[in-house]
């Protein structure tokens, strides 16, 4: 697994650059750079794929559709962004892939349901984490993202289906984007891995695939018709790929800040199959690559099968379900003192794969829970607490704990019966060669040699423990008794019996001499002589004599660190019944046990303070003194001692830095290339050198890469090879380590021999790399010394290059010289171990720009410690770990919190209800009314204008009125004087011509003068009484009559005003721009009211919320109180979301909650607190949204009235 931290852009290079060139321009046809997943308990959806840039922004945690950020993302180079496991099989699947398309297509669907078993397992038990340090709470994911991108071929160009399946570190959850819990990927990785292999293994087409062609499958899953052909095709693959790297390495060197095109690597590609195989023919440029891994494969003698064979899978029913789940359980406690959940589920998964079940995905699945049921039923908590994250290891077996217990009672009741330790000579000179003791080897060789039953020595790297070992053997020797030292390895028994020259062998040796055995599952047994050796066949009859133990005897355990607690058992019960003294020698600053350790940690707890002692002064290193000779280098050896404790690493890296024993390189080819020549130059001087990593692999590279600078040396001979099932070439003059016990062959796990010949069949002639002195018992060490013959399938099973190992292969020896390759995965134990290797120089090699970031890697490795030292210290560290988590609370207390949860999101809710509909309206009345902006108040403005305008000219018509009508009322008062004062003439003039001339026309005259006065008076005011008759007959009744004063005062008053306005023209003028300016101001207030109806027939459908005085004030407040709700409604689901993933929520059945909420909701429909809330939304305005009021839409549109107005 990987957790890639850095550039989104570095990590498409990265991806890239794990595989060969060949992907480059033959198998990669695809439209998509990766496949793109996402996941939601357990359902996997395939989305859209990504290109290349897509995948950077999907990288880098945005959104690749929308660039939209996920979340808070970090910037810095310590940015997360994905965690990464690689889905593949055995390598023969992939030579069968290349030799058949229809296997290829196969596997490649079975890696993809792999892939999205993984995911979806993931996406149900991932976590993200919610709430402050201390107080955090594993929160369950909503979604899960992954990306795939298949590969077909290795950096060494052969055949390679994998498929990087990447999780995105943005995971959905509690309602937001989160980080995803990478610490409880990593620890989920037995059921990833375990997931991944059986869902391949078990698949039903790809099984059916393989049986067609005839393949057949072992246990492993390995393809046994092809098994023998990857070691070699790999190897002239390797050497194909190193010739690469070569050529571009000296074009680069040529060609500073260029790249090489396509074209240059084919022409680089042919090339290397050519360099150094003139006699094989080279493939042309641009050939299907596909073709030339079947001639290659021919070449070797790879023939297809005869035919198909039956697919014969184990039915599921065959298999014993509790069975295999002791069996689970026995394999888990034989690894570690503690696992979790997806670590059973993991050992499920591979024991099921290697039963030969063949069935559908489903069917395997529901197998495999039902398994990992039944063997978490039978773990025991080391935990007294509920609620504990899953992620965390905090479940172990009771033979796990049993074996503990007793480990721990046998060496107290052995601490419990010390005795006084004999007095001795300090110094001491008791070592061979004369050698004298310091005061704390000699106070070691005391207590020793005294009686005590239990005893326990540290000492630091090059504290000279062998030297006191060889002393106390000499001081027992002359008391008569005898000193038996065991190892955990056969090959540091070795070294122990030549060194001290005492007996010496394997712990699990003397194990097995006592009848201890144990199965490839790990389950331990014992065998009472007379019973019958499961592992031989024959009657065990007891130890062979020289593991026999008499009291009195000092047994040693020596590395005590690395013994696990089942041989320490085995160890204390042997002694405990041969009545012999046990003394545990070791560091437990240097490696720890594979497996269930921590016993040199149990015996130091027990032990007496007398019998517990520490060698502290440090003899290896030497430097070159001023006179050329070797002098002890007390600066370096007290450098070790701070390593050794951990004590300020960056003042020790700076130390170190200063010394030139830490050198820094670019990039993984250089370190590679520096360290090679390194060692390369030690081997040509024939010193001694140890180069130390972190992994098998990282120790294959480094073996190719300085056996390749030997054969250029001509120290190797690359002609006449074996090659080992991994592909590694391997010649005369090789330097090579065995990986197995074989008392036939006489050689051991670790040893290390100089090849001398390598025959036709491949077997190897070697002799020890480095000839042991002193004698070995028999049985432990095999006669005779010297040369050995491995033959082939020994070479191809167990042998592999020794030029590089890993920390584990180079403890207990000292070299020259050592370099250290520093690493992601280095701990404080490799580290110490490997610079403490080399007597003459110890030089640390980091991949780092610069001195800081080395320093910080540097202070990264004295931090990391993940030794297992048995059940007690696992429990002790799932509490740590559990710590960091809030810890279960009563369920009513989390309900009351869930509940107030649920209030307050409802309460939000139904603010978002309210206002997001006025909200949408006040959006669509902004624009609907965005072309009609200013028009209605516009013409408002108009029409209050003419109003003005018209009271302007009304009042000064009205003024001018005034004028006009006091002059005529002044001209009627006039008139009606005048009329009064020639009224009473008028009147008698009247009466005379009413009276006539008489009977005799005598007063003839007087009424023709009566008549002409009378005619002349009428014509005088006819111009202002018109009504007056002309006739002088009709005018005399007239005129003689009483006058009618209100007629007359009319018609007087009539012509006085038109006298009047004739004598003021201007009054005209004025009238008539007043009756102008009240026009105007009429045609004003009819268009307001025709603006105000088009505005309501366009705003009456949207309700109230279109009368808003404000709208976009409105609008701009309501956006605001809609976010501010939406955020606080996000963050109260993600209270919701941290709530319901408490243990004790979770620790309920799901419908169990859905039952509370449904009685949350009736308690609430019934209740009074919250009616705010659940009013119902009315026709009635909105509140603070009053209604347009009627005098701005003017007079004529005041609401109310059936019709509008006229005016007032």
């Amino acid at each position: 697994m990987k957790v890639y931290v850095g550039d989104p852009a570095a990590a498409r290079a990265y991806v890239e650059a794990d595989r060969g060139r060949a992907d480059d321009y033959y198998l990669t046809e695809g439209t998509g750079f990766a496949r793109r997943f996402t996941a939601t308990d357990g359902r996997v959806t395939e989305l859209v794929s990504l290109t290349g840039d897509g995948y950077e922004t999907w990288v880098a945690g945005r959104d690749p559709d929308t660039d939209q950020p996920r979340g808070q993302l970090r910037d810095d180079a310590r940015a997360v962004r994905f965690v990464e496991v690689v889905v593949n099989g055995p390598k023969t699947w992939s030579l069968a892939a290349a030799l058949h398309p229809d296997i290829a297509a196969a596997y490649e669907a079975a890696q993809d349901r792999a892939a999205g078993q993984i995911v979806g397992w993931l996406s149900q038990h991932a976590t993200t984490r919610v709430g402050p340090r201390g107080g955090q709470v594993q929160v369950p994911l909503q979604a899960l993202e992954a990306a795939t991108v298949r590969h077909y071929t290795s950096r060494a160009e052969d055949p390679h289906w994998h498929l990087h399946l990447q999780l995105l570190s943005r995971v959905f959850a509690a309602g937001k984007w989160r980080g995803l819990h990478t610490v409880g990927i990593r620890d989920s990785l037995g059921a990833i891995n375990g997931i991944g292999h059986a869902a391949m293994a078990c698949d039903p087409e790809l099984n059916a695939a393989f049986a067609a062609h005839g393949y057949t499958k072992d246990a492993t899953g390995e393809i046994l018709e092809l098994a023998d052909y990857v070691g070699p095709f790999s190897a002239r693959h390797a050497q194909i790929a190193r010739n690469v790297d070569r050529y571009e390495a000296e074009w680069t060197a040529a060609h500073p800040g260029e790249q090489p095109g396509p074209a240059l690597r084919r022409a680089w590609d042919a090339r290397a199959w050519a360099d150094g195989r003139p006699d094989k023919v080279t493939p042309q440029p641009g050939a299907n690559v596909e073709e030339r891994w079947r001639r290659g494969l021919h070449d070797l003698g790879c023939r297809d099968p005869e035919g198909p064979v039956d697919l014969a899978p184990t039915p599921i029913g065959a298999l014993d379900r509790d069975c295999a789940a002791e069996v689970v359980l026995t394999r888990l406690a034989a690894a570690r003192s503690a696992w979790n959940a997806a670590d059973v589920r993991g050992e499920v998964e591979r024991l099921i794969a290697a039963a030969g079940v063949v069935v559908a995905a489903a069917v395997r699945v529901e197998l495999a829970e039902d398994v990992t049921a039944r063997a978490m039923d039978r773990c025991v908590s080391l935990l007294d607490r509920d609620g504990i994250p899953e992620h965390i290891r905090a479940w172990t077996s009771q033979p796990v704990l049993e074996v503990e217990a007793d480990l721990t009672a046998r060496l107290a009741a052995r601490a419990a019966t010390g005795r006084s330790d004999p007095e001795l000579t300090s110094p001491l000179d008791l070592a061979a060669g004369g050698a004298r003791l310091d005061p704390g080897q000699a106070a070691v060789v005391a207590v020793l040699a005294g009686d005590r039953p239990l005893a326990v020595v540290e000492g630091a790297a090059g504290a000279g423990k062998t030297t006191t070992l060889a002393a106390v053997r000499d001081v027992l020797g002359q008391q008569g008794r005898q000193l038996v030292v065991v190892t955990p390895t056969l090959k540091a028994a070795k070294v122990a019996a030549a060194e001290v020259g005492s007996a010496a062998g394997s712990a699990a040796w003397l194990a097995y001499q006592h009848g201890w055995r144990w199965n490839d599952d790990g389950a331990w047994t014992r065998l009472a002589p007379g019973q019958t050796d499961p592992v031989t066949g024959r009657v065990y009859a007891g130890p062979a004599e020289q593991a026999r133990l008499r009291p009195g005897d000092l047994l040693v355990i020596d590395e005590a660190g690395m013994l696990d607690q089942d041989t320490a058992r085995a160890l204390l019960t042997v002694a405990d019944e041969s009545r012999a003294r046990v003394v545990l020698l070791g560091d437990r600053h240097q490696l720890a046990a594979v497996g269930r350790g921590g016993v040199l940690d149990l015996a130091a707890d027990a032990a007496d303070p007398a019998g517990h002692l520490t060698l502290e002064a440090v003899h290896r290193f030497t430097r070159t003194g001023t006179t050329g000779a070797p002098v002890p280098d007390i600066e370096y050896a007290d450098l070790t001692l701070a390593m050794r404790t951990g004590t300020d690493p960056a003042v020790v890296f700076d130390a170190l830095l200063a010394r030139g024993q830490i050198l820094l390189h670019p990039d993984a080819a250089a370190l590679r290339e520096a360290i090679a020549a390194a060692a390369a130059e030690h081997h040509r001087r024939g010193e001694p050198v140890a180069v130390v990593v972190d992994t098998r692999e990282q120790a294959a590279e480094l073996n190719a890469a300085i056996r390749e600078r030997r054969v250029a040396d001509g120290r190797v001979d690359d002609q006449r090879i074996a090659v080992t099932g991994a592909g590694q070439r391997i010649g005369a003059g090789d330097r090579i380590a065995t990986r197995r016990n074989d008392h036939d062959l006489g050689v051991a796990n670790r040893d290390t021999w100089t090849v001398t010949a390598v025959d036709r069949s491949g077997a190897l002639y070697v002799t020890p790399a480095r000839p042991g002195t002193g004698d070995v018992p028999d049985g432990v060490t095999p006669a005779p010394q010297g040369a050995r013959v491995l033959p082939s399938d020994y070479v191809t099973s167990n042998v592999e290059l020794a030029y590089a190992s890993t920390a584990h292969g180079v403890q207990g020896e000292t070299v020259a010289a050592a370099h250290l390759v520093i690493g992601e995965h280095t701990g404080a134990g490799s580290a110490y171990v490997g610079m403490t290797r080399g007597r003459e120089a110890d030089t640390a090699h980091l991949i780092a720009a610069d001195a800081d970031e080395a320093r910080e890697q540097w202070v990264a490795v004295f931090g990391r410690d993940r030794a297992d030292l048995g059940p007690a210290h696992a429990a002790e560290e799932a509490a740590a770990e559990a710590a960091r988590y809030a810890p279960s609370r009563p369920l009513e207390e989390v309900l009351t919190e869930l509940r107030a949860g649920w209030t307050a999101e409802q309460r939000c809710l139904d603010r978002l209800a309210l206002w997001e509909p006025e909200r949408d309206t006040l959006r669509n009345v902004i624009a609907l009314e965005a072309p009609h902006v200013g028009e209605l108040a516009n013409l408002e403005a108009a029409r209050d204008q003419t109003a003005l305008a018209a009271a302007r000219a009304s009042r000064r018509a009205g003024e001018s009125g005034a004028a006009v009508a006091a002059h005529a009322e002044q001209v009627r008062d006039t008139l009606l004087a005048r009329w009064d004062g020639e009224r009473d003439a008028a009147r008698r003039a009247a009466r005379v011509v009413l009276n006539g001339s008489g009977r005799f026309g005598l007063r003839r005259g007087a009424v023709a003068r009566a008549c002409e006065q009378l005619t002349g008076w009428a014509d005088r005011w006819r111009p202002h009484l018109p009504s007056l008759p002309t006739d002088p007959e009709d005018l005399s009744p007239v005129a003689g009559w009483f006058d009618d004063r209100p007629t007359l005062w009319r018609s007087l008053d009539a012509s006085a005003r038109r006298t009047a306005e004739q004598s003021h023209p201007e009054h005209a003028q004025l009238c008539a721009a007043a009756d102008a300016a009240r026009h105007a101001h009429e045609q004003a207030r009819h268009a307001v009211a025709e603006a105000g109806r088009r505005r309501d027939e366009r705003l009456d459908s949207f309700g109230p919320v279109a009368w808003t005085t404000d709208p976009a004030g409105r609008l701009t407040d309501l956006q605001r109180d809609i976010a501010a709700t939406r955020q606080e409604l996000t963050a109260t689901r993600a209270r919701i979301a941290t709530l319901t993933a408490e243990p004790a929520i979770l620790a309920q059945p799901v419908e169990q909650l859905t039952r509370d909420r449904k009685d949350w909701r009736t308690r609430r429909s019934t209740g009074t607190d919250h009616r705010e809330s659940r009013r119902p939304r009315s026709a009635a305005p909105v509140p603070n949204v009053p209604h347009p009021k009627p005098e701005r839409l003017g007079p004529s549109l005041a609401r109310g009235g059936a019709a509008p107005g006229i005016g007032r």
